[in-house]
């Protein structure tokens, strides 16, 4: 089921360049298009696809491998080449996005190099975010599954947060040279790297001791 994932990412990606491609993306230098802002964020979507996508992990998939047989410490083991896997996918589509519009030639609109690339995000901080984001994804799904009204809750609350979070940071990007916040793009992949960083550990201890004792329903 896993390769239904990557093509998911990879053909997204490709109808976007297409579509970015088709509707002139060098006629517009000043500003980006209604194609070209997809593209430019499609780092951020890459990220919302991996939280959806880890959903069904540490429930549906779980239940399904205990109740064939699978040991709780092998199904952990899984979800850690999964997310590997999905981060090496996202990793490689938003590398090659990343260059793409210089080998065809696009001009750089305001803002469109700074969103390609997360703010010139060093090259390990970006598998760092995918990593995290779909252990958080795991998280919520374990919450929907055990108190649907909590866990319907703070999926919107993250939801909303990291709506909010992209905003403010492309708005950061876009204007901080302007506003005098040159010590932020240099701060900001810290930060990421950080916040990512307890996100996945703390994440990773939940699901570890919540499959540890988890029993086939």
């Amino acid at each position: 089921f896993e390769w239904t994932y990557w093509a998911t990412i990879v053909i997204f990606a490709a109808v976007v360049t297409a579509l970015t491609q088709y509707s002139g993306a060098g006629y517009h230098e000043n500003s980006l298009s209604f194609f070209q802002t997809y593209y430019a964020t499609y780092a951020l979507l890459e990220l919302l696809f991996l939280f959806i996508f880890s959903f069904t992990m540490s429930t549906v998939y779980l239940h399904m491998a205990l109740s064939f047989g699978a040991r709780r410490a092998d199904y952990f083991a899984a979800l850690q080449l999964y997310m590997l896997s999905m981060a090496a996918v996202a990793w490689a589509v938003q590398q090659g996005m990343a260059r793409l519009p210089s080998l065809l030639g696009w001009p750089l609109a305001v803002g469109w190099e700074m969103m390609l690339t997360l703010g010139n995000l060093p090259f390990w901080v970006f598998p760092l975010l995918c990593m995290a984001i779909q252990a958080v994804g795991m998280v919520c799904g374990l919450l929907v599954n055990r108190h649907k009204v909590l866990g319907i809750a703070v999926v919107v609350l993250a939801s909303m947060a990291g709506i909010g979070g992209v905003v403010a940071v492309m708005l950061l990007f876009e204007f901080d040279a302007r506003l005098g916040l040159a010590d932020f793009q240099r701060w900001f992949p810290v930060a990421a790297a950080a916040v990512s960083a307890v996100l996945l550990a703390g994440c990773e201890w939940g699901l570890r001791r919540y499959i540890k004792f988890s029993c086939v329903r």
